[in-house]
């Protein structure tokens, strides 16, 4: 320790002196342990070579025993001579069995040595035999002088680079750490009351530290002393924090419950944000931090573009504010109103803040009220008003390219009677798929618009001519056509089709849907299931049709309406069973008009109801005049429409029929459609039980025809089939006809009905359905539709005799 404090350099640093001591002791003990391990190496390594010399020994053995077998001395003694000269090999000896004979070379001269024996063998007469041995001393003080040179070479090289280091390592620890340590002691001790917010009360004062420590010892001591000072000033800022800590919590109190979304953003990467940001992109507490903001864009474009327009008004000190559609973590959208600012307009490197204000229910509303402007509730579809400006885009590009285009008006045909059969929910479901299926058969650039109820518009533009619509008419109709799978009906519909071209028939969109209209009515009054075109003919039935219309509301109070009767005969004895009420309008400048051309049009009007009761009440008082007059008992068959059955008052106008004829109720039948007896079936079923005690008869007309099951043939106890027309017409040959009929014959008659067929107008039709056993039958085979006294007439006639 004293050499040591005579260096200069070492005696002004007392942790040094500590260093090399250690230094010199760790190394000291690390060098001999390395030295020990290194000699023991080296020592093993001579012994391996000592020990490979002396099996190298053995290569000499043959010829020496061929000289001691022929005792040649002389080269006996030459071989021991030769290996005596061998490092390490101090005696070689060599003794014959026979004679005892011993010979030598050199001597032993170290203290440790090492014996290795040789058997010298000959082979005499055919045997091996051993003739002699060879003895071979080896000494181990050279070995052990080579492991002390070794050790001496070890030690003082380790010791010296052991001591250069210890020096350089002071060294350099006193200007990395000594000289920082001593500065740090100086700073700490340099602490004033002006540099601490001290209470004027309480001095600073920091002694000088003992000369005895050492610089780390001294950093300590400072330290310590300091740190009673320090505690001192902690109280006294005890104060300032806990004003600061609260002026702090009500900022992050507003920031975290702010009813906007609030971010930090640096380099296009969020530092911070509050929890109303995470919970408009849903995300959990602190997840968005470090998050690069293009997470948030869809389209990369976007991005770069909203990031160059943001950073341009930055730029200029400017705020910048848009509207945008981001992402969610989820991937769903959100409309965000942003706003953002740089901290620092100097800096704006620094980062940005942002406001994110969430208006997706804002925005979700203003384009359900968009959407719900311009298209269907139901079908989604485009409405008239959306049609029409694609109408008017569609008529600027024919005009601009001298090419046409067209409107289709589309109708289904008997829609109604779904809905009444099946309810409006089937119904709606039926309109919803026929929207897909036209959506499915037109281009992309046509346009499918639904105007209410089964009533659809279709705008076709640029085509080359009229004839061009024909190819999707054709597709529309075959889809169309397909069966439909609602809610476990299966239903099939047909479409009729009015076609108005541009500018063929008009150059303005009310013109075109007019004249389109009046196609379609002219193609349902042609039987359905068909297309038409407009032509001026159709302005003209047009006109016709309103006359009608309002010709019909004054037709019962002019009494222009009458009804004819069509006998309905017994196939078993060929007489008049019955008859069934037609009606006829005697239109004053028309003349007879067909029920087929009014009947739908009160339908639709409602005149319907009014016209029914006077049918019902009219029929009954002529039934009771042909018994009275003509003694014919014979029932009469009046047709209930299915407004009539939605009417309250069905059932007492029933009664004052009958009470104001006197006739025998079971004289008065009840015609039903399959369609009112299957819509609204709880309360059918109570009107029709009703009628039933009255002790009228009832019975289903155009069997067949309709949407149903069969199971309301058991639970409305009706009497009668009426076998529809377009099945009998056809009967004689039509095998698929004649299969229908012969099935609904064998049913009836299974469930203890009558039936009754429609429309026989030949011998053979009617020879088929007494074969079947069909109880009755009417048509113009027996007699077209006739005024009352002519029926009367025809009763007078004698019973049709069949063969």
């Amino acid at each position: 320790m004293e050499i040591l404090e005579q260096i200069p350099f070492v005696r002004k640093n007392r942790i040094g002196r500590r260093l090399i001591i250690l230094i010199i002791a760790f190394s000291t003990a690390i060098t001999l342990l390395i030295t020990i391990a290194e000699l023991i190496f080296e020592y093993r390594s001579l012994r391996s070579d000592l020990d490979r010399q002396l099996d190298s020994v053995s290569i000499y053995v043959p010829n020496i025993s061929g000289s001691v077998w022929d005792f040649d001395e002389r080269q006996v003694r030459l071989a021991l001579d030769a290996l005596t000269q061998l490092p390490n090999i101090e005696q070689a000896s060599i003794t014959a069995q026979a004679n005892q004979t011993r010979w030598e070379s050199g001597k032993p001269v170290s203290r440790n040595t090492v014996v290795r024996a040789y058997a010298l063998r000959h082979m005499a007469r055919g045997k091996d035999v051993e003739i002699g041995r060879l003895e071979v001393v080896a000494g181990l003080n050279g070995i052990y002088q080579q492991v002390i040179t070794r050790a001496i070479s070890i030690l003082v090289s380790n010791g010296l680079k052991t001591f250069l280091v210890a020096v350089f390592m002071v060294f350099l620890f006193r200007h990395l750490v000594t000289n920082r340590l001593a500065k740090l002691a100086t700073k700490v001790g340099n602490l004033t009351q002006a540099k601490l917010p001290m209470p004027q009360t309480h001095a600073i004062t920091l002694p000088r530290a003992p000369e005895h420590l050492d610089e780390l010892a001294t950093v300590e001591w400072t330290l310590e002393h300091t740190a009673n000072n320090l505690a001192v000033a902690e109280a006294a800022m005890v104060g300032l924090n806990l004003e600061l800590e609260q002026r702090v919590a009500e900022q992050d109190a507003l920031l975290q419950n702010a009813l906007v979304g609030i971010s930090m953003v640096r380099e296009r990467k969020i530092v911070t944000c509050n929890r109303r940001f995470e919970e408009i992109f849903g995300y959990e507490a602190g997840e968005l931090v470090g998050r690069p903001t293009s997470e948030f864009y869809q389209d990369g474009n976007e991005f770069i573009s909203v990031g160059q327009a943001a950073y341009s008004k930055f730029s200029e000190g400017q705020s910048f504010s848009r509207t945008l559609k981001l992402l969610r973590r989820d991937g769903s959208p959100v409309w965000a109103e942003v706003a953002g600012r740089v901290v620092d307009a100097k800096k704006p490197q620094d980062g940005s803040i942002w406001v994110f204000t969430d208006v997706t229910e804002r925005k979700e509303a203003e384009q359900k009220i968009d959407f719900i402007a311009y298209h269907d509730a139901l079908t989604a579809l485009p409405n008239w008003q959306l049609a029409q400006d694609r109408f008017q885009q569609a008529v600027a590009y024919a005009e601009r390219t001298d090419v046409k285009m067209a409107v289709l008006c589309l109708d289904l045909d008997n829609f109604k009677t779904v809905n009444d059969s099946l309810g409006h929910a089937v119904g709606d479901a039926l309109i919803k798929q026929v929207a897909t299926r036209l959506m499915e058969c037109v281009r992309d650039t046509d346009t499918v618009s639904r105007q209410g109820g089964d009533e659809f518009i279709i705008v076709l533009p640029n085509l080359p001519d009229a004839e061009a619509t024909a190819p999707i008419l054709l597709k529309l109709m075959e889809r169309l056509r397909e069966p439909y799978d609602i809610d476990g009906h299966e239903l099939t519909t047909s479409v009729s089709v009015g076609v108005a071209i541009f500018p063929d028939d008009g150059v303005d969109s009310d013109t075109l849907r007019k004249k389109a209209d009046m196609a379609m009515y002219k193609a349902k009054s042609a039987g359905r299931n068909a297309y038409h075109y407009f032509d001026e003919q159709m302005n003209i039935d047009a006109v016709e049709q309103l006359r009608i219309r309002n010709g019909l509301r004054r037709a019962l109070d002019r009494q222009e309406l009458v009804l004819h009767y069509q006998p309905q005969i017994d196939l078993r004895t060929g007489a008049v069973d019955g008859a069934e009420a037609l009606i006829r309008w005697k239109h004053p400048e028309l003349g007879m008009i067909s029920p087929a051309r009014f009947i739908p049009i009160a339908e639709e009007s409602g005149l319907i109801v009014p016209i029914g009761q006077w049918v019902l009440r009219e029929a009954c008082r002529q039934a009771a005049v042909w018994h009275t007059t003509a003694g014919a008992k014979i029932s009469v068959a009046v047709n209930l429409s299915a407004l009539q059955f939605k009417r309250d008052d069905l059932e007492q106008s029933v009664i004052d029929a009958l009470q104001e004829s006197g006739i025998d109720p079971a004289l008065l039948e009840l015609e039903l459609t399959e369609s009112i007896l299957i819509s609204d079936t709880q309360s059918v079923l109570a009107t029709v039980k009703r009628l039933k005690a009255l002790g009228v008869q009832l019975s289903i007309d155009d069997f067949g025809t309709g949407y149903s099951s069969l199971s309301y043939l058991k639970r409305f106890e009706v009497d009668r089939l009426k076998i529809d027309q377009s099945f009998v017409r056809d009967l004689a040959t039509d095998r698929e006809d004649a299969a229908i009929v012969h099935a609904i014959i064998q049913m009836a008659s299974s469930l203890g009905l009558t039936t009754i067929a429609e429309g026989v107008e030949d011998a053979a039709a009617l020879a088929r359905l007494r074969d079947y056993g069909c109880h009755m039958a009417q048509g113009y085979f027996f007699a077209r539709p006739m005024p009352a006294d002519e029926l009367v007439a025809f009763l007078a006639r004698p019973k049709i005799v069949f063969d």
